[in-house]
């Protein structure tokens, strides 16, 4: 994620020391949910070399193009982060670098998956982000609060968490299954549940409404977006 370097940029750029803070709790905020992902992933167990050495080249790649494959809802939350750090006073350049871990939320796991499916990862990038849109999965998860509470505020983060590794599971449950592209395959799955998502969307449309988002709301649509991806 070139974490060390964005670190000793915040550290060592003039902006003003409120800029400062945002920034470095941010990029915190981001990192910790990347590594939620390799410890959910397993990658701990190679160790930081083995896990570099498998999938560094790849998510180096997702990087270069993440923010334009992101669907509105995902790219409004990137901009709106970009956007506080820099009304904050931080540099423009510096405030897209932070936000950018942003967009790379699931890198990791499609980067594991790119590598144990063979599947090309801008073609897994575009089939995650699309999924997401169809379902309004990208909305639930770009929406997720931090509550008060520590016992709320790690079920949020779980949450938050199982949006993106249902997702994750679907993919590399299609990307075994016979001949043709992962996008083609998530197609031709949705055709056939056209009813299911259209009440799974009501059930999203009804939490958009609300405001603030509740966690109950979100652990209504993490479980039947689960029963919808496995059934």
């Amino acid at each position: 994620m070139g974490m060390e370097a964005l670190w000793a940029q915040i550290d060592g750029v003039k902006m003003p020391e409120e800029a400062r803070i945002m920034a470095f709790n941010k990029a915190a905020t981001a990192l910790h949910s990347h590594m939620a992902d390799l410890l959910r992933a397993g990658g701990c167990g190679d160790g930081p070399s083995g896990v570099q050495a498998a999938i560094g080249s790849v998510v180096e790649e997702m990087a270069n193009d993440s923010v334009s494959r992101l669907a509105d809802e995902a790219r409004n939350h990137v901009d709106a982060i970009k956007a506080e750090l820099v009304a904050a006073g931080a540099p423009d350049a510096l405030a897209r670098k932070v936000a950018q871990l942003f967009a790379l939320d699931g890198a990791i796991g499609l980067a594991l998956l790119s590598r144990d499916s063979k599947v090309p990862p801008a073609e897994l990038v575009d089939s995650f982000v699309g999924l997401g849109a169809k379902l309004g999965l990208d909305w639930a998860q770009a929406s997720v609060m931090v509550p008060s509470d520590p016992r709320e505020r790690l079920l949020v983060s779980g949450i938050a968490r199982d949006f993106q590794q249902m997702r994750l599971d679907f993919l590399r449950s299609l990307a075994g299954k016979g001949k043709g592209s992962i996008a083609d395959k998530v197609e031709a799955w949705a055709k056939g549940k056209e009813a299911p998502i259209r009440h799974f969307r009501s059930v999203v449309s009804r939490a958009q409404a609300s405001s603030p988002v509740s966690a109950a709301a979100l652990a209504q649509i993490a479980s039947q977006s689960r029963n919808l991806l496995q059934g």
